[in-house]
């Protein structure tokens, strides 16, 4: 009886050093997006905007896109987003692009359907989840508009029939819907329809069973403001609650879709769109808690901004609205057993776009930040 039970005790130890000595391979690795701040000194048009996260090797890239109507301009921005190591997951990152195209002040819903061969160590997982890692969305062949509504997702991705028997084929469905408009002054009157070209990166994530979990959770918040007040609402503080099991030690949250929907078409000033982690309410494996900060807010004007640093007289002729939005963010949280590497990041830059008619295509409108994996 002795010897069996060291027999058996010395199994249980093998099998625990054998699983904590899993192999990192570069597919188990990842770069996770957890949104954006924008911020302009006045309020403009949208000419270009995105923000979004690739691994690229052992590097991050961090891409924050920004170019106003007309005026010259600085943008501030910050990138938020995590990277993971884990033998407990997969990782596929991509890309999909999509054309905005059709009447203003209309909504126009496209979607695109995405095919792609799986590679042999992202075949047969128990579960697929898609995230997004970021958007970029341009204005193309046409004027810059200012947005009403604007929906972004992508479904999770599927096994889907493959042409080849010793293939598998996944399958996932990339969703825009979008009202852009200009009813002010500055735009052509004549002009009645709306051409944007929009850039969706997004990862697909293969869990291995018993060993990760995923879950999701729908954040909402609300906003009216006047010509007199600027719109000063706190950022909603919760938590994201997943599956609750002893054997997740840690956890990491991305996004898997949001919203924005406006009383009308509003020129922008600031926008975030972001989730921001609670450093004093990490995860927390007896409950599958983790504590997150909701920042989103679509402003259209601040005060002072007519008397902008920028030495053009369009700040002079900046105006203001009163208006209301609503806007969602669902949240999606990965959980892994204790053998996985996270880490949370936050990159904060600024750029000058010059305007004058430059296109938004101009390579000025992007920057590029690279962080180490």
């Amino acid at each position: 009886m002795l010897i069996r039970f060291y027999i058996l005790s010395i199994i249980f130890i093998l099998a625990i050093q054998a699983t904590s000595a899993q192999p990192i391979h570069p597919y188990n690795k990842a770069v996770i997006w957890r949104g954006f701040d924008h911020n302009w000194t006045y309020n403009h048009r949208c000419n270009r905007i995105g923000d979004f996260v690739q691994l690229k090797g052992d590097s991050v890239l961090a891409v924050h896109t920004s170019a106003t109507g007309t005026g010259p301009d600085y943008t501030t921005d910050t990138s938020y987003f995590s990277t993971v190591a884990t033998p407990d997951a997969v990782f596929n990152q991509g890309q999909d692009t999509l054309y905005i195209r059709g009447y203003k002040d209309s909504l126009i819903v496209v979607k695109d359907t995405v095919y792609m061969m799986a590679p042999n160590w992202m075949r047969n997982k128990r579960e697929y989840i898609t995230l997004l890692n970021g958007f970029d969305l341009q204005a193309y062949n046409s004027e810059a508009e200012k947005p009403r509504a604007l929906y972004l997702n992508v479904t999770d991705a599927t096994e889907v029939p493959s042409p080849s028997p010793d293939s598998v084929r996944l399958q996932l469905i990339v969703k825009v819907g979008a009202v852009l408009n200009c009813s002010t002054p500055e735009c052509h009157i004549c002009s009645h329809t709306v051409s944007y070209k929009l850039t969706v990166y997004y990862l697909i994530v293969g869990l291995e069973p018993k060993r990760s979990a995923a879950s999701s959770q729908l954040f909402t918040t609300g906003y009216s403001w006047n010509k007199k007040e600027e719109m000063k609402e706190p950022p909603l503080r919760d938590f994201i609650e997943g599956t609750l099991d002893a054997g997740f030690k840690n956890a990491v949250v991305g996004i898997k879709s949001f919203t924005l929907t406006m009383d009308k078409d509003h020129w922008l000033v600031k926008w975030n769109n972001s989730i921001k982690l609670q450093k004093e309410k990490r995860y927390n494996a007896d409950n599958a808690r983790v504590g997150v900060t909701i920042n989103q807010e679509f402003v259209d004007w601040k005060q002072g901004m007519q008397h902008s640093t920028v030495p053009h007289s369009d700040a002079l002729l900046s105006f203001k609205q009163r208006g209301w939005e609503i806007m969602n963010i669902n949240a999606g949280m990965l959980q892994f057993t204790e053998h996985a590497t996270i880490k949370d990041h936050m990159v904060t830059g600024q750029m000058k776009w010059t305007g004058n008619n430059e296109p938004a295509g101009s390579p000025n409108a992007i920057m590029v930040n690279y962080r180490a994996f």
